[in-house]
């Protein structure tokens, strides 16, 4: 089963994610996005045992996002991201090459 990586878990339920995978936080809360060197670390670290057949959860600023879809990227050729529909209240796959 793919995992779906959680880029900035914040308060609200992901259970709905959980049809796309296991799921893995990479940071939690408030992240300092002003140090990129340590998050981009932070966010290599986790995703060091990522698969083409994982997911990356788009949540929080921006920042973590796009280092994340970076890595993925450069690790893969492409990523796979859930994004989340508000109006639908659901996840839609969205992927990136």
């Amino acid at each position: 089963m793919p995992n779906v990586w959680i880029i900035n878990k914040g308060e609200h339920s992901y259970e709905s994610a959980e049809a796309y995978g296991d799921l893995k936080e990479i940071t939690n809360g408030r992240v300092n996005i002003f140090q990129t060197d340590n998050l981009k670390a932070k966010i290599a670290t986790a995703l060091a045992e990522a698969t083409k057949e994982d997911f990356l959860l788009l949540s929080g600023s921006i920042i973590p996002n796009a280092l994340a879809i970076h890595h993925m990227i450069r690790a893969n050729g492409f990523v796979k991201c859930l994004v989340w529909m508000g109006n639908q209240n659901q996840y839609k796959t969205v992927t990136l090459k």
